[in-house]
């Protein structure tokens, strides 16, 4: 049942009071969906642009008006481009304290994106980037929007949604530089039927204002059990649906795979992902079995020592199947405590010639980033957060220790009254291996009353199981990963957009291949007459421009 405070009545209302002047919009002057493409009257339109990136967090006013200017929208013009996803957030319109109560201060924001964007001939396409309540968990997972463990928060967030999907649509309900409204950005629910059936009810509620603008609906982004994706209901048919309208562009996201994307991302822990093309190395994923570990590392001595550098043995990835390797901290029948720090891992190749340093990582809790003003996404030295890091204990025992005193910045993390064999792990950094190469782990390590050699980093190997076949990190395997959402536009009769699709910034240096990645992955979506918009035009992680406003 659509409760809202604000009915469709005075949203309608709302929106005509506030809405911009000028001639009269005619239903020709609006992008539509017709069947499978996209429509401006008579002629066939394809979207080709970029996401801009605003205020997401809560923010001082001033900040609204340093993130784009008129000169931006027309460079992009100038690129060829014909439609901006322009990111939203609630905290740009409403106050956490004060819902459903708009700041004029947005209003007049967006007003001038929109102008901006009509000067330019650049369309503009809304997006909701963030839902209500997002800020209360910043850690992503499931969106409190969709939250069901407290069904009144749910039930307030969404009403919250629904009514400033109405006063958007209701205020730009007659602009046609307005391309469209996208509904909500990459929905994590709890189950697999929470965002279609918040989808249908904001259709509802912006047709009650709105009756031609297209409208954007995305896939879930994922469905978690217990925080991890349920692979019985995350296939992509099962998070692609179709809603109750006929002006629908549907959407997804592209970053495949996510390991070589968001390689060096701190906020999703990623180490090194590879480069593009790799016909020599398969793709990483989360299969695999154990295939063993460098063996005869130094470890750490009896009784107590301070930190120091042990230099690893070098060591080759002999199976012909193993395709990933991942630093591991590992510790066996230690009555005392062993900590490990920054280490790296090093690559060489089949003549144990040097080929290149894979990881060098510092582990830190994310308040050291903030307080020590590195930068989070960098790769030397890369700071990874212990909420990445996991304890193996199976059939023992270990007290899992975090210190405040790390060789680097102030947090390592540790082992102590280990019984059996323990470790830390972080399989967030998996890195691609060669076969026949080698690999060398060294790092710093302290001990407090440690038995002789009875802590040590290494790496463990992963190999492909039998029935899984060597994937070449190549056009052929991101034509593969595009087809299911293909065929979901081919079966229904409607278009489908690439809301998102991108890849670090890092990838663009040391050889990575991140220009051929977005040549090919941009070619794949020209061949199949695919819409997109890349991601992003200025952020510190995936920008064309990195530069960030201050203030």
């Amino acid at each position: 049942m659509f409760r809202t405070r604000l009915t469709p009545a005075l949203g309608l209302l709302m929106g005509l009071l506030l809405a911009t002047t000028g001639r009269t919009a005619t239903p020709a002057d609006f992008l539509r969906a017709d069947g499978s493409r996209l429509a401006l009257g008579n002629e066939t339109v394809r979207l080709r642009g970029i996401n801009m990136v605003s205020v997401v967090w809560p923010f001082e006013l001033p900040a609204l008006h340093a993130y784009h200017s008129r000169e931006d929208f027309q460079r992009l013009a100038g690129w060829g481009m014909n439609v901006v996803r322009f990111n939203l957030s609630p905290v740009v319109f409403e106050e956490a304290e004060a819902p459903f109560q708009y700041r004029q201060e947005g209003w007049a924001w967006l007003d001038q994106q929109v102008a901006w964007a009509k000067e330019a001939g650049v369309r503009l396409l809304l997006s909701m980037y963030v839902p209500p309540g997002l800020t209360d968990n910043p850690e992503g997972g499931i969106q409190p929007i969709f939250d069901d463990r407290d069904l009144v928060r749910q039930a307030e967030l969404q009403d919250r949604l629904l009514a400033l999907w109405q006063a958007i649509a209701g205020r730009y309900r007659d602009e046609p530089w307005v391309a469209g409204y996208d509904l909500l950005n990459e929905p994590v629910t709890r189950t697999k039927e929470a965002w279609p059936d918040l989808a249908g009810r904001l259709v509802t509620a912006i047709r009650a204002v709105d009756p031609q603008h297209l409208l954007v609906v995305e896939r879930t982004e994922a469905i978690l059990t217990d925080g991890v994706a349920d692979p019985a209901c995350n296939r992509p048919e099962d998070r692609q649906f179709l809603v109750a309208d006929s002006n629908v562009l549907y959407d997804f996201h592209f970053y495949t795979p996510h390991s070589y994307t968001h390689q060096y991302v701190f906020s999703a822990g990623r180490g090194d992902g590879g480069r593009y093309p790799s016909p020599r190395v398969s793709v990483l994923d989360d299969g695999g079995e154990w295939a063993g570990a460098i063996e005869g590392n130094p470890g750490l001595p009896a009784g107590d020592s301070d930190w120091r550098f042990y230099q690893g043995r070098i060591q080759r990835a002999d199976d012909p199947r193993i395709y990933c390797g991942m630093p591991v901290f590992a510790c066996e029948d230690n009555p005392g405590a062993g900590y490990f720090d920054d280490f790296v891992v090093v690559e060489y190749d089949t003549r144990r010639r040097f080929v290149r340093p894979v990881l060098f990582a510092d582990v830190v809790q994310d308040q050291d980033v903030w307080d020590s003003g590195m930068h989070p996404d960098q790769a030397w030295p890369f700071p990874t957060s212990t909420r990445f890091w996991h304890a193996w204990t199976e059939g023992a025992s270990a007290q899992l220790l975090t210190a405040t005193a790390g060789h680097g910045l102030p947090t390592a993390l540790g082992l102590g009254q280990v019984t059996g064999g323990c470790n830390w792990h972080n399989p967030q950094l998996r890195f691609p291996v060669r076969p026949g190469f080698h690999y060398q782990i060294s790092g710093w390590l302290k001990g407090e009353g440690s038995r002789a050699d009875g802590c040590r980093l290494t790496v463990e190997f992963y190999r492909l199981r039998p029935e899984e076949a060597f994937t070449p990190f190549d056009r052929h395997y991101l034509a593969a990963a595009l087809a299911p959402w293909l065929e979901f536009g081919r079966r229904h009769g409607v278009p489908v957009n690439v809301g998102e699709l991108g890849t670090t910034s890092l990838t663009f240096q040391a050889g990575r291949g991140g220009q051929a990645w977005v040549r090919d992955t941009i070619g794949l979506f020209e061949a199949h007459g695919l819409h997109y918009q890349y991601f992003a035009y200025r952020s510190p992680t995936f920008g064309i421009f990195r530069d960030m406003p201050s203030w």
